[in-house]
């Protein structure tokens, strides 16, 4: 994989540029990180953040990006902090919004399939404070243009790469592969431990555990997920 820094007057961003000559932006840190992936003439966003980040996310895709199309937003799940503003990327930017089939209803209404691990956190889901919890989290909802089921090969938008169903954090969590080198993971994997990619809340462990299993058996060397850094892929074979 070859790295470049990439600078300029509005951003500090480095680009990751692939074999196939594939860029790849972090347009979002912090809360949810939010990748930007152009060929040059297609472009596909992953994820979008929370909505009071959406004057950021829109301003560094218009001005430091040039971008007026996307050809694909995809979402690696529901969850609010993933699809706050899909609504509104979707709008702006014309761009049909790629799900897993398993999470189309939550997108539609505009909530949130909290994970019920560990067992703390299901016991508050089932209270009175779990009930405020989700209506705190409710978001602009948005249409589903693509279902995916188990793959979908993004061929479709100019792209050497494909989607897999990575089941475990959420029922319809999903990785974007890009040329079997690197891999956008959501909340599959965590980067914010130390020696450690398990993420602290999920609704399957044993299916969350043969998600990261497969992953680890691509050819990709990074993987980044939604929250923290990078994880190289000798920790993620190791915690497989």
């Amino acid at each position: 994989m070859r790295f470049y820094l990439n600078f300029n007057m509005q951003s500090s961003m480095k680009t990751i540029v692939t074999k196939s000559g594939y860029r790849v932006y972090q347009v979002l840190k912090g809360r949810c990180n939010v990748f930007l992936v152009s060929n040059g003439t297609n472009c596909m966003l992953v994820d979008t953040g929370r909505k009071n980040k959406w004057n950021e996310l829109s301003k560094k895709l218009s001005s430091c990006y040039s971008i007026k199309h996307l050809d694909a937003l995809i979402l690696t799940h529901t969850h609010f902090d993933h699809a706050e503003n899909a609504a509104r990327v979707a709008s702006k930017y014309n761009a049909p919004i790629v799900v897993h089939e398993s999470e189309a209803a939550f997108l539609q209404e505009g909530s949130s399939q909290l994970p019920a691990r560990p067992i703390v956190l299901e016991r508050i889901l089932k209270t009175n404070l779990g009930q405020w919890i989700q209506k705190r989290i409710r978001y602009e909802p948005a249409s589903a243009s693509v279902l995916v089921t188990e793959k979908l090969d993004l061929s479709i938008y100019g792209f050497l790469g494909y989607i897999m169903h990575t089941p475990g954090h959420s029922s319809g969590s999903q990785c974007v592969i890009i040329d079997d080198e690197v891999a956008f993971v959501g909340d599959t994997m965590y980067g914010v431990l130390p020696n450690n990619v398990k993420p602290p809340f999920y609704n399957n462990a044993e299916q969350l555990k043969k998600s990261i299993k497969r992953l680890s058996q691509t050819g990709c060397k990074v993987f980044y997920p939604s929250h923290g850094r990078p994880l190289k892929k000798s920790l993620v074979i190791k915690k497989a």
